[in-house]
């Protein structure tokens, strides 16, 4: 039986996404070259809101009815648990082998010569920040440089219950300030 959820041409819009984000984090530093390769490898990161706006539909689609009234929000919690196991092992991977490396090579934090390392300025607040996923909260600086990505996806997901409840059952007028809150809110 087919996946009814599933979107086929959502999913080769991800492939060329995600591929595009590659490219720009794997070739855009050796691509010293100029011209139209290196301009459009330069533009690619750009795909990264491409992805966040696929999250939000496939999200909105998947599972704004159950969470869009208030007895569901007690679905919250279960929401919430299989988002982190869906982003966090293979984060939670890179960021302790960076981490580790770099406590078992250099036995700091604060010298690290490879580019592997993990270069902190205040252990302290940034291991813990990073380990909780809310470095991009404006608490600290991403130890996985493309980590404040996942951070951010995980804010997105602590929100997402509260705006489909406001936008699924509020008035359009309140459910049009919601949304121009929202809005301001990215933006900003």
């Amino acid at each position: 039986m087919a996946d009814r959820t599933r979107i086929g041409a959502l999913t080769g819009l991800r492939g060329v996404a995600s591929m595009s984000v590659a490219c720009y984090h794997l070739l855009l530093p050796a691509a010293f070259v100029s011209g139209m390769p290196a301009r459009l490898l330069g533009r690619c990161y750009l795909a990264v809101d491409l992805f966040f706006v696929l999250s939000g539909f496939v999200l909105a689609r998947s599972y704004g009815g159950r969470l869009g009234g208030v007895p569901a929000l007690a679905g919250t919690a279960g929401f919430l648990r299989r988002r982190l196991a869906r982003i966090y092992p293979l984060y939670g991977m890179v960021l302790l082998s960076r981490l580790g490396y770099t406590a078992l090579h250099y036995a700091s934090f604060h010298l690290p010569l490879a580019w592997i390392a993990a270069p902190l300025s205040r252990p302290w607040l940034e291991i813990p920040a990073n380990l909780a996923l809310v470095q991009s909260w404006g608490v600290a600086p991403s130890i996985i440089g493309p980590g404040w990505s996942v951070s951010t996806e995980w804010a997105a997901y602590w929100a997402f219950p509260a705006v489909a409840m406001l936008m699924l059952h509020a008035r359009p007028a309140v459910s049009l300030a919601g949304a121009a809150g929202a809005a301001a809110l990215v933006l900003a």
